[in-house]
């Protein structure tokens, strides 16, 4: 993991590949309170699983604050904003493509809280280190991790 003051983004998209489940963007973030995105629509898929602080997230008339070991899921084509609420937000995440991760995602509620949130951090930590790795199987890898057992 970085230093607290540190973000990295790692795009991982090989072109002409062709599977079911793809992490498509890799990165892991520290927010101050007030930073924020907004999107209309959408062009993404993502988790996001916060590791310390709260951010506040809108979709359409829906409002709700993600906390410290929740996952909020962003669907591709929604109008979504959200922003830091707290200093110190620190976020793991990953983009999806793919026929299965559209499939997937569509499925999710848009907040996840895990029953195993430690191992769910875990899995997203393994996911970045691999990404910052690079091994020569890289794309199939990563793409192997993501379809492996989620302990939600």
């Amino acid at each position: 993991m970085l230093r607290p003051t540190e973000s990295h983004f790692i795009p991982t998209v090989v072109s002409g590949m062709d599977i079911p489940i793809l992490a498509s963007e890799i990165g892991e973030s520290y927010w101050k309170a007030g930073d924020g995105v907004w999107r209309d629509p959408s062009g993404i898929m993502a988790l996001e699983f916060v590791t310390s602080g709260v951010f506040y997230v809108r979709r359409g008339k829906t409002e709700s604050l993600i906390e410290c070991n929740e996952v909020m899921v962003l669907k591709r084509g929604a109008k979504h904003a959200y922003n830091a609420r707290s200093d110190a937000l620190h976020k793991l995440y990953f983009g999806l493509s793919g026929e299965f991760a559209e499939m997937l995602m569509e499925r999710l509620d848009t907040r996840i809280r895990p029953l195993h949130a430690r191992a769910v951090r875990d899995r997203f930590n393994e996911i970045i280190t691999f990404a910052l790795s690079k091994p020569d199987n890289f794309q199939q890898m990563k793409s192997l991790l993501l379809l492996c057992r989620w302990p939600i």
